[in-house]
Formats: structure tokens, sequence, C-alpha cells
């Protein structure tokens, strides 16, 4: 954890790096957030297409799970909540660039989400 003044090397030898501003809700949604060091839009939207393009399966699905998994492990400042979110899906579905859907597992409980890139 820390400030958005963090310098780059230390948030990169992190697994997982959280702005405290993003915690206390003080976080928010700034074109300049690439000059504070922080991920834009855009840079999150062409590594995550990137991802499934690795991880898919022969019709270009993949585990929304993995795929945001693999997507904290190459950013760890990554957090839906620097861009006004509170979860993954909706923000991937903001983004337009990938189609989801999602299943439920086999006790019900929760549903698995998938998505690939659009064509």
């Amino acid at each position: 954890m820390g400030e958005k003044k963090t310098p780059n090397p230390f948030i990169a030898a992190c697994n997982r790096f959280l702005y405290l501003e993003v915690l206390s809700g003080e976080g928010s949604r700034e074109k300049s957030s690439e000059e504070e060091g922080q991920l834009s839009a855009e840079t999150v939207r062409k590594a995550f297409a990137t991802i499934l393009t690795e991880i898919s399966d022969d019709d270009g699905w993949a585990s929304l799970s993995q795929a945001g998994n693999i997507l904290t492990k190459r950013f760890p400042s990554f957090d839906v909540r620097s861009f006004g979110f509170m979860k993954l899906t909706p923000f991937i579905k903001s983004l337009g660039a990938f189609e989801i859907y999602s299943v439920p597992s086999e006790n019900g409980n929760v549903r698995v989400v998938y998505v690939r890139n659009k064509n």
C-alpha cells in the first residue's frame, strides 16, 4: 500500500499494490492518471486483450477471474476502484471491447464469468 506518489520501482516490486487514496474513497477517474504513475483504461484494455489471446480456448473464451489474476500480476497497481467500479466485470464491460457471458457453477451459488475479445 502507498500513496499515488510512490515511485514505480516500489510498485513493481509488489505482488499487489493498493493506493491509499482509492481505499479511502479519494481516488477519481482523471485524465492525468498516467502522469501520476497510474494505469489508463486504454492501457488496461490493451493488456487485457493480450492476456485473453494468450489464455483463451479455441473459441476465444477465457475465465474472467483467471484473466483478472494475470492482469493484477502484470500491473500490481491495477485496482478497478481507481476507475470508479467496485467489481471487475462491470469495468471490463465498460471498456466495450469484450464479450462476456456467465453460467451457474455446479452448486448454483456462484456464476462463472467468461470473456473474449470482440471480433
